[in-house]
């Protein structure tokens, strides 16, 4: 996470699922870890819903663009299903929800990125909003409980919106007042939505946080020490809590938590000069990543008290938290020696407390 573009992509059927068993799983120090089988090219899990089932994209291939990038979904028992939206040249799942939902974007012939929703049933819907640009390439941020979904796209009348969809089908579009762009990251269970807009365009804009109410009304915000790039919230939890990261004066990324009440809490891993937030659960407990001294990546969890504890696959290279669930288990990917041809090692894992 060095810019506001990767601060924000998580982007990551004629359903072709055998209900695969993992192709290998082992434990330590309270990982589980697994591949997708046919993942040779990485396997990254993306969400994790409170039954504790996990979603993300495995690569069969290191080519880009191309039909390399894959969807999965990993029971808490560890069946792994494989799909792909229907002719898709490339499937990226970002978030699960409760009942099963899956939400994320698929790559056209064109190759651009297009929101799709999968049911639990293995059907598929795509998302349209009238105002977006075609063949533009859509951010989907997250899905709550209800089905509800709510992602960016960029508008005919410049610009990026978000839209929301409901269960039903139905859409709106929505900005935040006098910002150029509106990105949601995140949306919990009553509807409330959190993200990040930027003044003006180009370089010279700056990105704020904001809430929009499930009424639409919005309130913004920066946090404190907040410069160059700005601030940006990456998840919110059922009571209003949100967290997420800013750059502060001296251009390193730091880290946020704000109350539902708007008071906000900046913190950094202990001797990081980059710490970035992911996600938040209902208790309040954080996960995201810091950098050590030769910018390799680390992951870590921060009790609601502010503990911070660190959480690194051991032996790996890198560790990389991605979401967090109510039960406090977390999902994310690892790199511990180059076993695949792509010369990454890429494994997913879960951690359970």
């Amino acid at each position: 996470m060095t810019n506001h573009s990767s601060l924000r992509k998580a982007r990551i059927g004629a359903v072709c699922s055998l209900g695969l068993a993992l192709s290998w799983s082992a434990h330590a120090a309270g990982f589980t870890t697994f591949d997708v089988p046919g993942g040779v090219y990485g396997t990254f899990p993306r969400s994790i819903n409170p039954a504790g089932e996990v979603t993300g994209v495995y690569w069969s291939a290191n080519n880009y663009p191309g039909r390399a990038a894959h969807g999965f979904l990993r029971s808490a028992d560890g069946i792994i299903t494989t799909f792909d939206f229907p002719g898709a040249f490339g499937t990226f799942p970002n978030s699960i929800n409760s009942a099963g939902t899956v939400t994320g974007t698929y790559e056209d012939a064109q190759h651009a990125q297009i929101p799709f929703v999968r049911f639990a049933d293995g059907t598929f819907a795509t998302i349209v909003i009238p105002d977006a640009i075609v063949g533009s390439s859509w951010e989907v941020a997250g899905i709550n409980p209800a089905g509800t979904v709510t992602g960016s796209y960029p508008a005919a009348i410049g610009g990026s919106r978000s839209f929301l969809r409901s269960r039903d089908g139905s859409t709106i579009s929505f900005a935040v007042p006098n910002m150029f762009t509106t990105i949601p990251s995140d949306i919990n269970p009553a509807g409330v939505i959190a993200g990040f807009s930027q003044d003006v365009p180009g370089f010279a804009g700056t990105h704020h946080g904001f809430v929009r109410t499930q009424h639409g009304t919005f309130t913004t915000f920066d946090a404190p020490g907040a410069a160059f790039d700005g601030t940006f919230p990456s998840s919110i939890n059922p009571s209003g809590e949100i967290t997420g990261s800013y750059f502060d004066a001296n251009n390193e990324l730091r880290a946020f938590v704000r109350d539902s009440k708007g008071n906000i809490t900046t913190f950094a891993f202990p001797g990081s000069s980059w710490t970035g937030a992911i996600g938040i659960n209902p208790a309040g407990v954080i996960v995201g990543s810091y950098n050590d001294a030769i910018n390799r990546p680390h992951g870590y969890r921060r009790a609601a008290d502010g503990t911070i504890f660190p959480l690194d696959f051991p032996g790996s290279l890198a560790t990389t938290p991605r979401s967090i669930n109510p039960a406090g288990t977390i999902t994310g990917d690892y790199e511990i020696q180059s076993t695949g041809p792509s010369g990454t090692g890429t494994h997913g894992f879960i951690w359970v407390p």
